[in-house]
């Protein structure tokens, strides 16, 4: 099964060197499709997080990591909106947000409940890439 996540970008130190990478970059051996992580002049990201797309038969364990946001639909459901979701689920979603350092005006713009999942999985692509378009991101399953 495919998997949406919001992938946090943190700092790590390994083998002397200390350098940033988004937190699935610890799970190895797992396939999984993301794009570069946006920096500033002095290589400082510039985003919270990096979209991902996982292909994994048992998503439980990513789904109980804090770094790691999984977005509440599948592939199949980017065309439901954000509205016709349950409200736990949509306060869990605002909440992990926030989480992650989002501010209020983000997580409304993020999590508004006219737009479809598509619209926010694009909104969050489109961070570290300006180019990103949801339509043109897939992995196969293995």
């Amino acid at each position: 099964m495919k998997k949406f996540y919001w992938s946090k970008i943190e700092q790590v130190t390994e083998g002397g060197m200390t350098f940033y990478r988004h937190r699935f970059q610890a799970y190895p051996d797992i396939e999984y499709k993301g794009g570069e992580i946006k920096v500033d002049a002095g290589g400082v990201p510039t985003e919270k997080g990096l979209l991902i797309l996982v292909a994994a038969k048992d998503h439980t364990p990513f789904e109980a990591d804090d770094g790691l946001l999984a977005i509440p639909v599948g592939q199949d459901g980017l065309k439901v909106k954000l509205g016709a979701i349950d409200t736990p689920t949509r306060l869990d979603f605002r909440s992990r947000l926030a989480d992650f350092g989002h501010d209020a005006t983000d997580i409304e713009a993020l999590t508004d409940n006219t737009k479809s999942f598509m619209q926010t999985v694009n909104d969050l692509g489109q961070r570290n890439n300006p180019a990103f378009d949801v339509n043109n991101f897939d992995l196969d399953e293995s």
